[in-house]
This record gives C-alpha cells, sequence and structure tokens, in this order.
C-alpha cells in the first residue's frame, strides 16, 4: 500500500504527550531507576509517570513487578494501576497479579482484578481464581471479577451466564464503582445480558434509577441490543427523566434498529427538561439520516434556550447529512450563535448538507461577521463547492489578508474543478509584492497546474525571503514531480522543517509529501516521532504513523512512539498505529499482545487491521491464521479496492493456512476492479484452492 489512505488508512481510514524517541527510551529508564529511589514520592510518581506512558512502558513491566512489593501502599496502588494502563504487554505480570489474588493485602486485590483485566486474553492463567472470586460474597471484588473474566474471555459467554444475574443485581448498589463495573461488565457481555437487561426496562415494578442503569449496559451493548427497541421505546415515556435521557442514549448506540424510535425521540424534543431535549436530539444525530423525519424539530431546536440542547441539535442536523437541506436558513443564523460549540457544530451540519447548502453560503459570504467560518465551510466542501469558485476569486481583493489566504485555501480544496482559477492564481503568485504568493501556490498545485506552476516552484524554493513559499514549493515539487531527484534532493530539508511548523496544513501536507516518498524519506524519522508524540490534531498523528509505515523497517526506531498510539484516544490514529507496526514489520514483536487483544475488539476495524499486521509481525504465531483469516475475509468486502488487494496479499503471505478464505476469493473473479480480479485469481491457486 503506497498511502496509508489505502488502508483507510487502508480506506477504513486530545493529544498523546510525550517526547522524542530519545527522550521516550530515557525516560523509562529514569523512571525505572526512580521506581528504587529512598523517597517515597519519587517512587510513587515514577509509577504513575510510567502508566501514563501505556504500551511504550514494556520494558518496565519487571520492575513494576518488583514495585507490587513495595512498603508503602500507595507505591504499589500506582504499581497496580500502571501495569492495567500497559495492557496486554504487560502479560509477564500475570503470575505476581495472580500472587496478590491469592495472598495479598487486601487493599490490593481489586486493583489486581483491574489489571488482569486490562491485561486481557493474556491474564488466562488467572482464570480459575478470577471465577472462585466471583462466586464469592464481596461484592465489588466478585463485581471486578466477573468484568475481567469478561475482558481476558471475550467471545466466550457460555461461562457468563450466571454472572448476568449478579451482575443486574449490582445495578441496584450505592457504590458508584460496583454499578459502574456491572454495567461495564453487562456492555461487554453483550447479547446474553439483553433479556435480563430489557426486562428491567420494562417492568413497571423496577426502580426507576435501576432502569436506567439497565438502560445504560443495553447502549454500551449497541447493535446487538436490537431486542431491546421495543422497551427502551416505551422507557420514553417514562415519568423518569434519567431513565427517558439514558433510553435515548441506547437507542442511538443501537442504531438503526432503533428507526421505530424516532417519532417518540422527536417527541422528546419538546419536553419541559433540557437534559431530556438534549438526549434526544443526541439520540437522533447517533441515527443518522435514520433521524432525517425529526428535522423540522430540530431545526426549531437551534433557537432553544439551553445552549446544549442547541449544541446536539446543530450535531444531529450534522449526521442527517443532506436530507436536512431545509435546515440551512437556521443553521446559517447559528453561525452567529453566542456559544462556540453551537457555531462549530452548525458549520459543520452546513458541509455535510454539501452542494444544497453552497448557493446559500455563497450569498452567506456578503456578511463581513460571518465570511471566514463560511469560506471554512466551502474548504470543506471541497469539490462539491465547484460552483463557489468565482465569488471565492472575488475575496483575494479583500481587505482582510486572512480571509485572502482562506479563500486561497479553499480554492485548494475544491481542486481541479476549480481550474477557472489558474491565471488569477498564476497572476497572484508571480507579484513579488504579494502576502497571499505561498497560499496561490498552494492553490495551482491542489488544482494540478503542473505544466504552469512547476517552472516557477523550482524558482521559487530558493526564495531567501519568503520561508513558507520556500517551504510550499518544495511541497509542490515533491508532489508533482516524486520522481525527480534534483527536485526532491532540494526539497526534503523544506519538508522536514515543515514538520515543525505552526499552522496545522503545513504539517499536514509536509507529513503527506514525505509519505509519497516511502523509503527515501528515512531522513524525517527522527522529526516525524517528535511530530507524533507532541501533535494535538489526531489526523496529523494518523497521517505522520501512515509515513512511518510508507518509511516501513527503516523506522523502527520510532516503535515506543508507534506503540504508544495503540492506545490513542482517537479511533483513526489506533488504526494508523497498527498499520504502521505492520509494515515496520518483524522488529515490531513487541506489539504482539496488543493487537492479539485487538482481534476481539468491538471495534471490528481495530481487529480487522490488527489481524492484516500481525501477518507481517509474527506469521509463525500459532493459532494465528484461525485467528486472523476470518478478519481478513472480512476485508475483502471493503468498498476501497486497495483495502480488497491488501486483505489478497496477506492471504497470500500465509500461504495454504489462509484456505478457508478460497471461496471469499473466488468470489471477486467479478470484482469490479481488475488488479483485484488479476490478484484474487493468482492467490486462489497460492493458497490451495
Amino acid at each position: 500500500m503506497r498511502r496509508i489512505s489505502a488502508m483507510a488508512v487502508v480506506g477504513l481510514v486530545w493529544c498523546l504527550s510525550g517526547q522524542s524517541l530519545r527522550a521516550a527510551q530515557n525516560d523509562v529508564e529514569t523512571l525505572v531507576r526512580d521506581l528504587s529511589a529512598p523517597q517515597v514520592t519519587v517512587r510513587e510518581a515514577a509509577a504513575e509517570a510510567l502508566g501514563a506512558l501505556g504500551p511504550a512502558s514494556i520494558e518496565a513491566v519487571p520492575a513494576l513487578v518488583g514495585a507490587l512489593h513495595d512498603k508503602d501502599p500507595r507505591v504499589q496502588h500506582e504499581a497496580l494501576i500502571a501495569l492495567g494502563r500497559i495492557g496486554p504487554a504487560a502479560g509477564k505480570a500475570t503470575e505476581a497479579l495472580q500472587a496478590i489474588l491469592e495472598n495479598g493485602p487486601p487493599a490490593l486485590k481489586l486493583g489486581a482484578i483491574h489489571a488482569l483485566g486490562s491485561i486481557g486474553a493474556e491474564a488466562k492463567a488467572s482464570t480459575e481464581t478470577l471465577l472462585t472470586i466471583a462466586k464469592g460474597d464481596d461484592q465489588p471484588l466478585k463485581i471486578a471479577a466477573v468484568l475481567a473474566l469478561v475482558r481476558i474471555h471475550p467471545g466466550k459467554k457460555d461461562r457468563m451466564d450466571e454472572a448476568v444475574p449478579v451482575l443486574t443485581a449490582a445495578l441496584a448498589s450505592k457504590s458508584k464503582s460496583i454499578r459502574d463495573d456491572a454495567i461495564a461488565a453487562l456492555g461487554e457481555i453483550g447479547p446474553p445480558a439483553v433479556a435480563a437487561l430489557t426486562d428491567i426496562v420494562q417492568n413497571p415494578a423496577s426502580d426507576a434509577l435501576v432502569a436506567s442503569r439497565a438502560a445504560s449496559a443495553l447502549g454500551l451493548i449497541g447493535g446487538e441490543a436490537a431486542p431491546a427497541v421495543t422497551a427502551l421505546t416505551a422507557a420514553l415515556g417514562s415519568k423518569s427523566d434519567k431513565l427517558q435521557e439514558q433510553a435515548a442514549r441506547a437507542l442511538g448506540a443501537i442504531g438503526p434498529a432503533s428507526k421505530p424510535a424516532v417519532p417518540a425521540l422527536k417527541g422528546l424534543l419538546a419536553s419541559k427538561l433540557p437534559s431530556v431535549r438534549a438526549n434526544a436530539a443526541d439520540a437522533l444525530g447517533m441515527l443518522g439520516k435514520i433521524g432525517a423525519p425529526a428535522v423540522p424539530e430540530l431545526t426549531k431546536a437551534l433557537a432553544d434556550s439551553d445552549a446544549t440542547v442547541r449544541r446536539e441539535a446543530a450535531q444531529a442536523l450534522a449526521s442527517i447529512g443532506p436530507a436536512a437541506k431545509s435546515a440551512v436558513p437556521a443553521l446559517l443564523k447559528a453561525l452567529h450563535d453566542d456559544q462556540g460549540a453551537v457555531t462549530v457544530n452548525a458549520a459543520e451540519a452546513l458541509g455535510r448538507i454539501g452542494p444544497d447548502a453552497v448557493p446559500a453560503l455563497i450569498e452567506a459570504l456578503k456578511d463581513e461577521k460571518s465570511r471566514s467560518l463560511v469560506v471554512l465551510i466551502l474548504t470543506n466542501l471541497g469539490p462539491d463547492a465547484k460552483q463557489a469558485t468565482v465569488a471565492l476569486l472575488g475575496l483575494l481583493k479583500d481587505k482582510n489578508v486572512e480571509v485572502r489566504r482562506e479563500a486561497l485555501i479553499a480554492l485548494a480544496q475544491i481542486g481541479p474543478s476549480a481550474e477557472a482559477a489558474i491565471p488569477q492564481l498564476l497572476a497572484e503568485l508571480k507579484n513579488e509584492k504579494s502576502e497571499t504568493r505561498p497560499g496561490a501556490a498552494y492553490a495551482l498545485i491542489k488544482i494540478g497546474a503542473k505544466k504552469e506552476v512547476v517552472p516557477i516552484l523550482a524558482k521559487t524554493i530558493q526564495d531567501p525571503n519568503n520561508k513558507l513559499l520556500r517551504e510550499v514549493s518544495a511541497w509542490g515539487l515533491i508532489t508533482l514531480e516524486p520522481g525527480n531527484a534534483d527536485y526532491v534532493k532540494m526539497a526534503l530539508p523544506l519538508m522536514i522543517d515543515g514538520l515543525s511548523h505552526e499552522w496545522d496544513l503545513v504539517r499536514l501536507e509536509s507529513v503527506t509529501a514525505l509519505s509519497s516518498l516511502e523509503a527515501g524519506a528515512k531522513l524525517a524519522v527522527p522529526e516525524l516521532v517528535k511530530l507524533l508524540d507532541n501533535e494535538k490534531n489526531p489526523r496529523i498523528r494518523s497521517e505522520a504513523l501512515g509515513t512511518l509505515g510508507n518509511i516501513g523497517p527503516a523506522a523502527t526506531e520510532a516503535l515506543p512512539s508507534v506503540l504508544r498510539s495503540l492506545a490513542d484516544p482517537a479511533p483513526l490514529v489506533r488504526y494508523s498505529a497498527c498499520y504502521t507496526l505492520g509494515k515496520i514489520g518483524p522488529k515490531a514483536k513487541e506489539a504482539v499482545p496488543v493487537l492479539v487483544s485487538n482481534l476481539t475488539s468491538k471495534d471490528e476495524f481495530l481487529g480487522i487491521v490488527s489481524a492484516w499486521a500481525l501477518v507481517y509481525i509474527d506469521p509463525k504465531r500459532e493459532g494465528l491464521a484461525e485467528a486472523v483469516v476470518p478478519l481478513l475475509i472480512k476485508l475483502l468486502e471493503a468498498d476501497d479496492p486497495q483495502a480488497r488487494l491488501e486483505a489478497i496479499k496477506a492471504l497470500v503471505a500465509l500461504g495454504p493456512q489462509s484456505k478457508a478464505a478460497v471461496p471469499a476469493l473466488k468470489g471477486l473473479s467479478k470484482d469490479k476492479d481488475e488488479g483485484v480480479r488479476k490478484a484474487a485469481g493468482a492467490a486462489v491457486k497460492k493458497v490451495g484452492g
């Protein structure tokens, strides 16, 4: 796969703080030493800091195990938390955690159970002990043990049936931590818990608060809780606002199967309670296009007295997309809302509505107060904003230089469809007195004016007075002429400098350009690591990982940062981290426990991309084919032809072990992509079909 977009990342594709690779490595070494410091506060802080590093602290696991025997309970407690945060990569700590369960201080047992659950499948040796605890009388430990067992044995719920009554009873506990653990466990148990939870929700004798917690658990189960839709819909009419709110959330999480609930959810938008109105709007938003019948009510909610309701209404309209076009006038008014979150969501909604919103947006450009935001919306629309080209060109004479720059970026995102702008953009680029020459160059490059702009870029890349123009020129030469060695030689240092630029766009485009050079961008690895560790924008973090992946095994020194990214809060970044590890190959074996754990994740694509990565990192792992082939077969159904090709390649890499995929491979004989058809045909022969 040439670009990360091929894997979503492969089409299917706030900030983890950190430092450079060397600093991160030194951090772990220093913190491990600090675990033996004479001062309790130093040892406690070291354990806490190692936990914050997550999977990247794998080398500290033995030291953290040792810290479980520290004389101070605070250090022991932080060590337990750290092992849990390291997760599957802390599998070697299982024996020590097991010992705590059997003979350790009572105060540490709960933490040990949570750590074992976080370690997951690598902690199977503790199954019997956890089962014993789950049958005991200590409710906090019992609930935690059940949750840990669910995480250690995902997908194997046959032993969990007897736990469901225990967990549902715990929903009435006075302890919030017990209730939270019970809800989480029921959510992870999934389908086997749906019937019992549904009974609680629909039983008139149920306590409303307990019923609301049951609804919350159903929401965690998501789509597999579809049998509960009728009960949850009825609960929307409850006199309890808490039950109404949780039922609404659960219906939204269940997704398309909740379509029958739309009229009731729409009705809740008229509730007297802002929290109920907000949750109803949120649920309708989670249902996406299915929530379209509620567009009039959601449009009205944009003027609600409560800011949270307005925000959720705007977000719901964004999720509904083109079917919400009747809301365009109200959304334009919402751009002036005094709450920033409402304004942002309204802008997103206008962008999601698409071409139908463009005429109104062009008209809105006349309003100086919202002009910049409207230009940003048109920018996000990209080619769909083609009809705004002339209006955007008119803004190149705006008195505000920032508006001029934003208009150029919008033209750039419209791309080739804005070819009518080329003459005026060339004039802007050639005007040495213009403040927006870099923007004009950027737009010309994105529009694809290769013939006209490359000769100019070859000169402007050497402009001593305009660093940004040099950077844009470098990016343009690599983008338009990646095979020209002379251009690449001139451009590479500037692209590396661009990785630390203050503007998001420059960093993003620099990463993208370097990605196209593949192994030729090896010199950029240290700066890419710094970018990955310090970048706040998840999209840029994802692209940085993709570039490291395209550099391949030569990017091995970035492994600690990539491992940390496996725990990134942004799903796209986690997917990209898996991709990068797969491209680095066998040298990324430290990631295997986490990737194996991902195979049973509720996030199906995370499981798929982890399966793909494991094929290239640890192809001889016992039982690998049995675990990954079903997931790779699912990848064969991806919309992106490059993703299908990658699935085929991975199956071929497994050889005869992929024989179960032969029917699916044969099914690709009629694929619309010729490359996929040929690759699938060859694969059938190679895997023994």
